[in-house]
């Protein structure tokens, strides 16, 4: 955001007044009403938000508008892992009432390069319902350290891993199938634009609120995915030189023997959740160390379930062919009898979800100002302080425009919105 020398403009004022006087007769008016009092607040404190071509806002119907003029702060930790911490936010300056929250993924800007791909491979993934949704990027200073911050869907109904623990024993068959075609519809979106998971596990996948029967699961985690290469003869294969890559209990054969990563090892890794899905234990057992567990993926044939319907069986044994060459695409799966006889696929209707898609969002210092948030803290944690004044007037300049830029973009977004 940058600093404005005119205070918010006429238009602006008089749009706002106009659609307050409309929400009961609207709900797109109240939206708009959402969008423009939290524009008209940021230009009342002399900022501007970001043009609008930047700007990504998804909302659905009865729910609260996401968008990227708010200052959000962290609430506490929710894990923690190789690439850094995850943490649960939430806008600051938003009514209490409606509730929004996010889950941010952060690292120190100096070990974050791996952080960093994974959210340009989310920006290369945007448009499937069935991959977790990245709403922007964001670098600050906590504890006196530049954070890169990746900003992601919360998922309050946390894992795949935690569902199947709390069902005790196993999820019904119908169940696991209608999950098992989520994950594919996922998978194929990821492979259709060029990219290999590589560490497809529950653990990995999160749960969100069910719109019907079921829970909703989104593919996530894209630390360790790699760039699918076409070769000559259009097998899409890449070795990785060093290690495994990927949880070894869900690898496949071809990655252990001969580290080949391509679109089938996420295939394997699918037929390996399922048979835990369904049967409620992992497709290995029997292993006492890595070494031993690397064997059997080499050289065994995986248990498949004994009581399971014989549509069930044949579809595990697509996912879990050893050889890769045969093993079936996601495409082809979501056509198994498994899949077809077990789901009625319903299409979301366009008038539950709109998605305004505009470019890759890069929002200046959501999280610096931590003492603004949390007064109480001591000043060395992050506070404002921290930010010289050369690094803002550096910052303000890197995004300077003037007011009629504001204002179009503010008019585009509502002709957008009510079109």
């Amino acid at each position: 955001m940058v600093s404005l020398a005119r205070p918010m403009n006429r238009n602006l004022h008089d749009l706002l007044h106009k659609l307050k006087m409309m929400l009961g007769e609207s709900e797109d008016a109240y939206y708009a009403f959402q969008i423009l009092k939290g524009i008209s607040h940021v230009h009342n404190k002399g900022f501007m938000p970001l043009r609008h071509q930047n700007l990504l806002i998804k909302f659905k119907k009865n729910s609260s508008i996401d968008q990227q003029s708010m200052l959000w702060k962290k609430l506490k930790v929710l894990g923690s892992g190789s690439y850094g911490t995850v943490s649960l936010a939430a806008p600051t300056n938003v009514d209490s009432s409606s509730t929004m929250y996010a889950a941010v993924k952060s690292a120190e800007v100096a070990r974050s390069s791996s952080l960093q791909e994974e959210g340009k491979i989310l920006q290369a993934l945007r448009g499937s319902e069935y991959v977790v949704e990245c709403f922007g990027e964001d670098v600050s200073v906590e504890n006196g350290k530049n954070t890169y911050n990746l900003m992601l869907e919360y998922a309050a109904g946390g894992t795949l891993h935690d569902l199947i623990c709390k069902s005790n024993t196993s999820l019904r068959e119908s169940e696991a199938a209608y999950y098992a075609f989520q994950l594919l519809e996922g998978i194929s979106h990821v492979h259709n634009k060029g990219f290999i998971h590589c560490d497809l596990k529950p653990a990995n996948i999160l749960v969100f609120p069910p719109t019907e029967k079921y829970m909703r699961l989104k593919l996530a985690d894209f630390g360790l995915s790699l760039k699918s290469t076409e070769t000559h003869d259009g097998d899409s294969s890449k070795k990785h030189p060093n290690h495994h890559r990927g949880t070894l209990v869900y690898a496949s054969p071809e990655s252990v023997t001969s580290e080949i990563y391509a679109k089938d090892v996420d295939i394997w890794a699918l037929g390996c959740i399922v048979i835990e899905m369904i049967a409620g234990r992992r497709v290995w057992s029997g292993y006492k160390s890595n070494y031993e567990l690397a064997l059997k993926i080499a050289h065994e044939e995986p248990e498949i379930p004994y009581n399971i319907t014989k549509d069930a069986k044949d579809f595990l044994r697509k996912c879990l062919e050893r050889d890769h060459n045969q093993r079936w695409t996601a495409e082809m799966l979501l056509n198994h009898p498994f899949i077809i006889k077990n789901v009625n696929v319903k299409k979301m209707d366009d008038d539950d979800v709109l998605i305004l898609k505009c470019n890759w969002i890069s929002t200046e210092h959501l999280f610096s100002t931590i003492s603004n948030y949390y007064p109480h803290h001591n000043s060395s944690r992050g506070s404002s302080s921290n930010i010289s004044s050369s690094e803002t007037n550096s910052s303000k300049a890197q995004h300077t425009t003037n007011d009629e830029d504001s204002v179009l973009g503010i008019w585009d977004l509502i002709n957008l919105l009510f079109a």
